[in-house]
């Protein structure tokens, strides 16, 4: 450990850009492409470190720095860096000098580093997150540019990302990450046209009329989701099979609809995960608004009760991403990216669910 650095410039230096960048796919299980990626890490007592919370954003003239800034206010990282992975700079950045340093979206990050809302000690841009990849560093603290700190901080190529520690669960699962966003979430999510969310939006409205309507909607909600997920998990029935099934996801809906509904239907979930996963998935391609972020919440529960971290991730980064303030998505957004995540579900069922969800 070199005596006239930090704590956290020490951490820093435990690891390289090359395989800071080699881990991005498997963290956020696709390849990323004109994106910001923040990624957060803990450093341990022995000076080496490991992966927080990682944050994802497209490069626009509208870069959302309070948002990124409210991922990773929880995580209490020892520190952040960043990676701008984008073809299209990297050629403009080849071609025109300074082009970089005018693009709005490269002002508005540094903005947010300079104003602490989104600390980095480095930020790095790659055109694509594959080996051999060259990267160069942009910015970022002092000691990276010390001439005893190796080159490879500030230029090299990407390392291999089969062989990343990020990419370990995935080979266990044999699986590989997807080659874009859409393609990663389109699981989740389907198609998702626009004419799908007019009819998603005109059925929310409807149960929602329902639900205001009367004043004891579904007073058996625990007891019609427990006959609901047994039958649904004795004939495994899938996701696809559900879409058609208007009354049950309208049944899903109602119980979205309201918190208190939600919270007792969520144990029923939790005890059924299999069958509630498809149920929960087939509501969220079928809902809006405050519903289809209660019914991704949710998911995102049942994700981690069936040990699926990276997809409970990505329910509660959609839900926040369409409703920012949504109470449960941010506690447990907040608990996965501080790798607290088994201690939520833990509380979620015992009932321990934070009083601003009451």
């Amino acid at each position: 450990m070199h005596e006239n650095r930090s704590c956290g410039e020490n951490a820093l230096l435990a690891a390289t850009p090359d395989e800071l960048i080699a881990n991005l796919p498997g963290l956020l299980g696709f390849y990323p492409e004109e994106s910001f990626v923040v990624q957060g890490y803990y450093s341990k007592p022995d000076g080496s470190v490991y992966i927080g919370p990682t944050v994802r954003v497209d490069l626009s003239d509208d870069f959302p720095s309070g948002e990124i800034a409210r991922y990773l206010a929880n995580a209490q990282c020892a520190f952040h860096v960043g990676f701008i992975v984008s073809d299209r700079a990297v050629g403009n950045d080849h071609e025109y000098s300074g082009w970089i340093e005018k693009q709005a979206w490269f002002q508005a990050i540094q903005q947010a580093d300079a104003a602490g809302e989104v600390p980095l000690m480095g930020c790095w841009l790659v055109d694509e997150t594959r080996e051999g990849a060259r990267y160069r560093l942009l910015f970022g603290v002092e000691v990276l540019y010390d001439e005893i700190t190796p080159t490879v901080w500030r230029t090299g190529t990407v390392g291999s990302v089969v062989a990343s520690p990020a990419m370990h669960p995935w080979s266990l699962r044999n699986e590989l990450p997807s080659l874009t966003r859409q393609e990663a979430f389109a699981y989740l999510l389907g198609d998702d046209t626009d004419s799908d969310e007019e009819q998603r939006t005109a059925r929310t409205r409807e149960i929602q009329r329902r639900v205001n309507r009367s004043s004891s909607v579904d007073a058996n909600a625990s007891s019609d989701a427990t006959a609901l997920l047994n039958g649904l998990a004795r004939n495994d029935v899938t996701t696809e099979e559900l879409l058609s099934e208007e009354e049950i996801i309208d049944s899903v809906g109602i119980w979205m609809s309201r918190t208190v509904l939600r919270d007792e239907v969520i144990g029923v979930m939790l005890d059924a995960p299999e069958a509630a996963k498809n149920l929960l998935i087939a509501a969220v391609r079928s809902l809006s608004g405050e519903l289809r972020a209660n019914a991704l919440a949710t998911l995102a529960l049942v994700f981690l009760e069936l040990g699926q971290v990276l997809s409970a991730s990505q329910a509660l980064t959609v839900a926040l991403h369409e409703q920012p303030s949504h109470n449960l998505s941010q506690l447990l957004f907040a608990a996965v990216s501080s790798g607290m995540h088994y201690a939520a579900l833990d509380a979620v069922k015992c009932g321990l669910l934070d009083e601003n969800e009451r």
